[in-house]
């Protein structure tokens, strides 16, 4: 990318500019610049790149974009929206990449991370090379490293298109990644929509503002792309009604929809059914009703990538599951224990209702909440957690930077008026209690962090759930540790 064709794509006239001038890169942290860098000044949400501007020009960038006016030592254009000049940048940068994929995308509050794997199962079985981008894990060509963010910055996302050479790419996109236009310059052949219920207001305030922006990964669909929507969500049946893609097909279970969803008993067998009255039956490898819609989602997707019916059926049998996403352990005793990500009301509830599905002895559960995120969704989950658990245990997600006293006070002002709650701050030690706790016929819930590492220091020294997990076996081999 030559510097004169930013500025010349920016609307900006610099008549003496070398028009051979090379931009060897672009990013929006100062750090991360190198010599014939393009430097993008973000005014972000707890700091401002604009701050960083001289530190940039020492680490070697050539021009600057940012949203002041202000006059520097290297070439500077002001621009209205410096997120969304960076996706716009980007995806020139390295050459539209999205193009030399079939891109999905997948956006909802729940159900994201398991629908993007088991499509991403379905279409390997289908003999694709087919490459993620989500919240576990990057998986590009076969090599995989851990996510840092649900959707990474728009640099990134096109860097990883670029470097990848794989026939489809499965992105998760986030509500926050659509607001910051790190999405910007994406064309999706498929776009899915999940869900949409409580949570993130500390960021989007309301639920309506939410929604405008899930809403938006339907923009993003190529002119002859299919948007997939759940009906069976209130918000998916709004974004029917508003027809905000030409070609959106509707999954439900009851109406006139694209593809009718029918189970065929009362746990894991669905049939999908389009209006041609082409029908598909298949078991879903979850349990629970919400992966019978992340079932028929990831299906309904597949389909419409041209996957054969065959291939599907037969690849949803061996499907293994997703890393901190419904991971089943036993104890000593015959106690059940699920890891889950789950981090909103209704989670909860579809993970203890299938616990009662399958006829849960009692119930048990440790899970808390991060600091400086949505408190407005607490409330409803500790209900939840009261009115099925036979005890739950409220304890330390990540501080995320407040006061562990704070957090601890906000804990126990959540446990009145319940009598079956208490307050454990430190996550292992908690785990560790309902381990013991738990007997024959039991079910033990451990929520909210799936396989993600800890960002504080807990007694037992492991890293995340699931080591803490392995961590007591092995403890209950060696007959206590």
């Amino acid at each position: 990318m030559k510097l004169f064709d930013v500025f010349h794509l920016l609307q900006t006239d610099l008549k003496e500019m070398d028009h051979e001038i090379e931009v060897s890169g672009l990013t929006s942290d100062s750090r991360k610049v190198k010599q014939g860098y393009l430097f993008i000044a973000i005014a972000g949400f707890e700091n401002d790149g604009h701050k960083y501007i001289e530190e940039a020009i020492k680490n070697g960038a050539i021009a600057v974009i940012g949203e002041k006016r202000l006059l520097l030592s290297v070439p500077y254009i002001q621009v209205r929206n410096s997120r969304k000049t960076l996706g716009k940048l980007a995806s020139i940068f390295y050459s539209h990449p999205s193009k030399k994929h079939r891109l999905i995308g997948i956006t909802g509050t729940n159900g994201k991370t398991t629908t993007a794997y088991l499509i991403h199962h379905l279409l390997k079985e289908a003999g694709f090379s087919c490459g993620m981008i989500g919240t576990v894990e990057n998986k590009i060509n076969n090599h995989t490293k851990k996510a840092k963010n649900t959707t990474p910055d728009a640099v990134e996302i096109q860097s990883l298109l670029d470097e990848s050479m794989d026939d489809f790419i499965i992105l998760e996109i986030s509500s926050h990644a659509l607001h910051q236009h790190r999405t910007e310059g994406l064309q999706l052949d498929i776009a899915v929509f999940t869900n949409l219920t409580h949570d993130h207001m500390d960021y989007h305030h309301t639920i309506e503002e939410y929604y405008n922006e899930k809403k938006k990964i339907f923009s993003l669909l190529k002119e002859e792309g299919v948007g997939l929507v759940n009906i069976e969500d209130t918000w998916g049946e709004k974004i029917a009604r508003e027809q905000v893609h030409h070609k959106i097909k509707t999954i439900g279970t009851a109406g006139d929809y694209d593809l009718q969803l029918t189970v065929k008993d009362a746990r894991y067998q669905l049939k999908l059914t389009s209006v041609e009255r082409e029908s598909i039956v298949a078991e879903s490898p979850l349990p629970g009703k919400h992966n019978l819609y992340n079932t028929a989602i990831a299906i309904a997707a597949c389909l419409e990538a041209g996957i054969s019916k065959e291939v599907i059926t037969q690849g949803l049998k061996n499907f293994r599951g997703v890393p901190g996403r419904w991971e089943k352990f036993h104890n000593r005793k015959g106690a059940v224990f699920i890891i889950d990500y789950a981090h909103t009301e209704d989670a909860l509830r579809y993970l203890l209702q299938t616990a009662k599905e399958n006829s849960a002895k009692k119930i048990y559960m440790v899970f808390g909440f991060r600091g400086k995120r949505d408190k407005s969704k607490r409330v409803k989950m500790v209900k939840v957690a009261s009115t099925y658990c036979q005890q739950f245990i409220l304890t330390s997600d990540d501080i995320n930077g407040e006061s562990k006293s704070v957090v601890e006070e906000e804990l126990y002002h959540l446990i009145p008026p319940y009598n079956n709650g208490e307050v454990m701050m430190d996550r292992t030690l908690a785990i560790k209690t309902m381990w013991e706790k738990g007997g024959s016929g039991d079910w033990v819930f451990i929520i909210g962090k799936g396989s993600e590492n800890y960002q504080d220091i807990f007694h037992l020294q492991t890293k995340n759930d699931i080591e803490t997990i392995h961590y007591l076996i092995e403890c209950e081999k060696d007959e206590g540790c």
